[in-house]
Parts: C-alpha cells; sequence; structure tokens
C-alpha cells in the first residue's frame, strides 16, 4: 500500500505517512503539533484520503468546570496512588520517509581531496603519455585521445551499474566519471612508469590495476574491499564483452564493404 498524504489541520502542511502509522500519534515537522492518524473520512475530503485529527489538551478551566468536587478528589487520589501511564512518543513520519531514502548518489572524498583536486590530478597523470603519444605522431594522438574518452564513457556507465547491482545504491553521473578518470589516469601512469623503466611485467600490469581500482573504489564508496575488488573485475569483464562485441561489429562492417566490392 502507497504512503498517505494528508494534511495537518493545525498549520494545513502536507504529510507522507506510511500506512502502518496509521491510527498512532506523530508530530507535525511543521509546527510540532502532536496529532493522530485515525481512519476517518470527513465530510468534503476525497475517499480514500485519511484524515488527521488534531487533539489539543483541555483548559484547566474546562477541566474544573466539568468535574465535581467528589470527582476531582477521586481523580487526585488516584494520580497519587498510582503514576500515570507513560505518554507515547510521537512519531515524525516525514523526517523517518526522508532518512530511510536518502540517496544523493554523492560519493566519499579520495583522502580529503576535493573533486577539482582529483580532476586536475587526473589530468597531471594523463600528461606524460599524452605528451609520449604526440611526439611519435598527430594522427595516433587524435586515436589515443579519443579511445580514452570513449574507454571513460563506458566505464562511467559500467561503474554506475556494477555499483547498483552490488551495493544496491545509486551513484551520480559526475562523481562517477570523476572516479572512472581518476582510476584510468593512475592505471595509465603506473603503466608508464613500468615501461619507462623497462619492467614488463604481462598479466601482473592487468593484477595491479585491479587492485589500483578496488582500492580507489573503496575509499569512494566506503561498502568494503570485497564488493570494490568484484565492481573491479566486473568491470574488466563487461570492458571484455564491450571490446568482443566492436570487434565483431567492425568485423562484419569491413567484411560487407569488401564484398560491396
Amino acid at each position: 500500500m502507497p504512503e498517505v498524504k494528508i494534511f495537518c489541520q493545525n498549520c494545513r502542511q502536507k504529510l507522507a505517512i506510511p500506512p502502518e502509522l496509521i491510527g498512532s500519534e506523530i508530530e507535525c515537522p511543521s509546527c510540532n503539533h502532536t496529532v493522530k492518524v485515525t481512519e476517518q473520512i470527513e465530510s468534503g475530503q476525497p475517499p480514500g484520503k485519511v484524515s488527521l485529527k488534531t487533539q489539543p489538551p483541555p483548559t484547566p478551566a474546562a477541566v474544573s468546570a466539568n468535574v465535581s468536587p467528589t470527582q476531582g478528589a477521586t481523580t487526585l487520589s488516584s494520580s497519587t496512588a498510582s503514576p500515570p501511564p507513560p505518554r507515547r512518543k510521537a512519531i515524525n513520519p516525514v523526517t523517518k520517509i526522508i532518512r530511510d531514502s536518502i540517496d544523493d548518489g554523492r560519493l566519499h572524498s579520495f583522502y580529503g581531496l576535493s573533486d577539482k583536486a582529483m580532476l586536475g590530478l587526473s589530468a597531471i597523470f594523463l600528461l606524460p603519455q599524452l605528451i609520449g603519444v604526440a611526439l611519435l605522431s598527430i594522427p595516433f594522438l587524435v586515436l589515443t585521445v579519443i579511445t580514452l574518452v570513449v574507454t571513460i564513457f563506458f566505464n562511467t556507465l559500467f561503474f554506475m551499474k556494477t555499483v547498483s547491482w552490488i551495493c544496491g545504491r545509486h551513484v551520480e553521473q559526475t562523481p562517477a566519471l570523476l572516479t572512472v578518470f581518476f582510476t584510468n589516469s593512475i592505471g595509465s601512469l603506473i603503466t608508464g612508469l613500468l615501461s619507462f623503466v623497462g619492467v614488463d611485467l604481462g598479466l601482473g600490469v592487468l593484477v595491479i590495476s585491479l587492485f589500483i581500482n578496488a582500492w580507489i573504489f573503496e575509499l569512494r564508496l566506503k561498502e568494503g574491499f570485497g564488493n570494490a575488488i568484484l565492481i573491479s573485475l566486473m568491470i574488466f569483464v563487461l570492458n571484455v564483452v564491450l571490446v568482443f562485441v566492436l570487434g565483431c561489429v567492425g568485423a562484419m562492417f569491413f567484411a560487407g564493404m569488401l564484398m560491396s566490392r
């Protein structure tokens, strides 16, 4: 059953109340007035709506006017004999709904770095690779930049989807893009440094890249290193599938061109 949309009759604030709170006392987040949600349908109120009945405490004058001296003495003696029942704590349903449904898509900072600092470091880390490619040929530089942009674009989508699958949380596109760009730049920097010093690790470079990605994912998500490793592995598998699909499409395209001739 969906949540109930009602109005507080004290301040006319619109409230969203879960159906399980019908019949209990709540606190209006706007005027802090204690009210009771009942299933009684008021006149002029659309069917299916739940009325919000306010129950203000009676004034002392009204109590004294309606209570006889004998009843007052009886009430006083009974109140001194046994303590009154504890008052039921009012629930703020709107605050509870907001707190339970918060998922703003933001990520944690990387060792306190701001988003602009991470973006600047990513550009600095990629700069040596781009300079080295530019020294070889300008067309190769253009092809490298296009490949980098396409890779970051698809990896951003893969990161958002895998986080949703594994962690069950939403990540906005901007922090996801920044995280993927940062991981790719660090991986490119480490690969370039290893090639510069003449170290050939083979598949070890892939393992190092996976662990670096998982390390950054964990610092950004705070969902556990196991989930970060799983996200990194799934992104790698999706990249392999993407390359295979694009290769097949490209092969079919070129085969069609050759056969048309």
